[in-house]
């Protein structure tokens, strides 16, 4: 008992001078010691090291590294909050006779070689917006681990939802026997309680509750101290850095380093098994990561201090306090157990709906399910033998609870999108406007089209289509343009909804515009007629007059029928009716407008006893001076227009007529 507390305290001492910013290296019991059946962690004792072995220690070297400004996820604040480097040999190694030199020596060599960047990068991208694992390698790092790294990268990108990118750095050194190699995750310390719960609170997916039963209030009951019934109130949380972005807010750099051991026999492919003498490298990487992304413990650093995984740890006996949360309720308020091997064998992770026995520091490390074979419990157990791998389903499902305990989006949200809405469409006024989605299995989501995070709503007259894959709106507006439409789509086994990329409509900047309408007009049988029609930007518009709504053709007696304007000559009592123009933009969506309709009156030819009456009405009146004086100075000009003496214009010498016989009905001439 003495000898446990000086370590403790030589832990906790440490441990302050790593928070102080000096780069700290310490050794305490770690990692794998004999199994009871006799299988030594890197193999059977025919394959690797028999004989007896003692228990090995484990070492741990601490980089501290500079401050960040983080904002957190939840309310959009941002706090200040260290960061540091945390390496060990990997699980899976025999540590006797290593050194902490060796392992700050290891960890500089692959630090310094990363230093200038990656000579090669193992990225294919995410799936649909999730995890993106990306392995930086420097040169060391054999083609045949490239493909295998892939391979990892795509089995851990199908599981999490998490849209933020893992950056790990990779390379391979020779370390001689009995080491796998050697890992330093990135960490970001000293994170209040308070936000911690609120951002794995706040980032709850559908499947989620026991994050909801998290303590209230700004600390958190722990018992470092197995042996005593004494409760800290705990009020400081530390995260690796990729599970800080996954829940709780942005920290930017790299998330882990691994170098691993060029000196192993490594198979590179687990899916045609796993050759004899040699380790999944796949298995490994996956093993490895999860560690980075928050499969951590703090009762392997033996100092008074929480890991977010630990807010899940309790003692697996009842003892005289009732430690073993058995509800909901019960796990809000009971202590949570952070001591290294105490009690011994007795630490379990609890979530209330499943409970898994967890390593206690001592012989395994305790950032570890308990080893176990029959039945095995997940890949987060301790040890790795030769030959074994769990291809193609490496996590268990105890791997994936805990996972999403602290707060990964698992299960991943099996929604897929196979197509996107169109980015950007240019949209006619009071057209037709289509924006659609298609994703994996879609006949069975539901779709909720929404501008921004607002719903938009049927009303089958200017919006048809926002509960399906596929919106319509008709008669388009100004009031429709904007740059954030989207499909929220929703799986109904899983509750859990992706929503599609924004979309932009916008109204076309080249749609015409007509300023000048074509004007009625009234001839006479054989004289001739014109309608114009004048528009914005009329280089790029096409024209197509009609009469009656049909299209006319160039030639015969018409002119002018695909351009602004149009002529008629010789005009035919049956020309009369409404005559307008389709005018279409050339440019953007082609948008098309019609003109007012103009009507055309035809009077017959032949004598007139009454040629003052330009309207017809049988009546020399105002309407009739109205026409004239809108005509007058026309030339050439038509008895119609106002052309009474015939002399070809609209002048004094007409006018003087129509005055002398304004006011008398018709006939004005015996």
């Amino acid at each position: 008992m003495i000898v446990e507390t000086a370590q403790q305290h030589y832990r906790t001492l440490s441990w302050t001078l790593a928070r102080l910013g000096l780069a700290v290296a310490v050794a305490s019991l770690w990692c794998p010691a004999p199994a009871q059946d006799g299988i030594w962690p890197l193999g059977d004792p025919q394959q690797q090291m028999p004989g007896p072995h003692p228990v090995p220690q484990h070492l741990l070297y601490i980089i501290p590294g500079e401050s960040q400004l983080c904002t957190l996820y939840f309310d959009g604040s941002q706090v200040e909050l260290p960061t540091e480097q945390r390496w060990r040999f990997m699980c899976g190694s025999d540590v006797t006779g290593r050194t902490l030199e060796e392992l700050r020596a290891y960890a500089h060599s692959h630090l310094l070689a990363l230093e200038d960047g990656a000579e090669f990068v193992v990225n294919n991208g995410t799936r649909d917006g999730g995890l993106d694992i990306v392995f930086y390698a420097d040169a060391s790092v054999p083609s045949e681990a490239l493909s295998a790294l892939a391979l990892a990268e795509e089995y851990l990108e199908s599981l999490f939802g998490d849209a933020f990118t893992v950056p790990i750095n990779i390379s391979f050194q020779n370390m001689g026997s009995g080491v796998l190699g050697a890992t330093g995750s990135r960490w970001v310390t000293n994170v209040t309680y308070n936000n911690s719960r609120s951002g794995l609170q706040s980032g709850m997916d559908g499947d989620d509750v026991i994050q909801s039963y998290l303590p209230s209030g700004s600390t958190v009951p722990v018992r470092y101290d197995g042996n005593s019934g004494t409760i800290t109130y705990e009020n400081r949380i530390d995260w690796t850095r990729a599970n800080f972005n996954a829940t709780v807010g942005s920290s930017s750099g790299v998330a882990g380093d691994m170098t691993i051991n060029s000196a192993i026999d490594w198979d590179w492919n687990p899916a045609n098994g796993i050759s004899v003498g040699h380790f999944s490298f796949v298995d490994v990487v996956c093993h490895e990561t999860g560690h980075a992304l928050g499969f951590v413990s703090a009762v392997d650093d033996q100092a008074a201090a929480m890991d977010a995984m630990d807010l899940y740890r309790f003692q697996l006996t009842d003892g005289g306090q009732d430690y073993n949360p058995d509800t909901y309720e019960e796990f809000q308020v009971r202590p949570r157990l952070v001591d290294y091997n105490v009690p011994n064998d007795a630490h379990i992770s609890d979530l209330i709906a499943a409970e898994y026995r967890m390593e206690d520091g001592s012989p395994n490390q305790g950032s570890h399910f308990r080893q176990q074979t029959d039945p095995w419990i997940g890949l987060m157990d301790p040890i790795i033998n030769v030959r074994e791998t769990h291809f193609p389903s490496y996590y268990s499902s105890a791997d994936k609870a805990m996972f999403d305990a602290i707060g990964y989006d698992y299960p991943r949200c099996p929604i897929f999108f196979i197509t996107q809405p169109e980015p950007l469409q240019t949209a006619c006024e009071g057209g037709i406007v289509q924006l659609s989605v298609t994703v994996q299995d879609g006949f069975a989501m539901n779709y909720q089209w929404r501008r921004g995070d607002t719903p938009l709503v049927d009303d089958f007259v200017h919006i048809f289509g926002a509960t399906t894959s596929t919106l319509i709106i008709n008669g388009f507006t100004a009031g429709d343009v904007g740059s954030d439409y989207n499909c929220l789509v929703t799986h109904p086994t899983y509750q859990c909804s992706e929503a599609s990329d924004f979309a932009e409509l916008v109204l076309d900047p080249d749609a015409p515009v007509i300023t000048q309408q074509p004007q009625d007009q009234t001839v006479t049988e054989g004289g001739w007629a014109s309608f114009s029609v004048t528009v914005t930007n009329p280089l790029i518009m096409t024209y197509q007059w009609r009469r009656e709504g049909a299209p006319l053709s160039e030639g015969g007696r018409f002119f002018g029928t695909d351009t602004a304007t149009l002529t008629i000559l010789p005009v035919e009592l049956g020309d009369a009716g409404q005559f307008d123009c389709v005018i279409t933009s050339q440019l953007g969506a082609q948008c098309t407008v019609t003109s007012d309709a103009a009507t055309l009156t035809v009077n017959p030819a032949g004598g007139n006893d009454c040629p003052e009456d330009l309207n017809g009405d049988e009546r020399v009146d105002l309407a009739d001076l109205s026409i004239l004086l809108a005509n007058y100075g026309l030339t050439p000009a038509d008895p119609e227009d106002g052309d009474l003496d015939g002399d070809g214009d609209v002048d004094l010498g007409d006018l003087s007529q129509m005055l002398s016989f304004y006011g008398q009905d018709c006939p004005t001439h015996p």
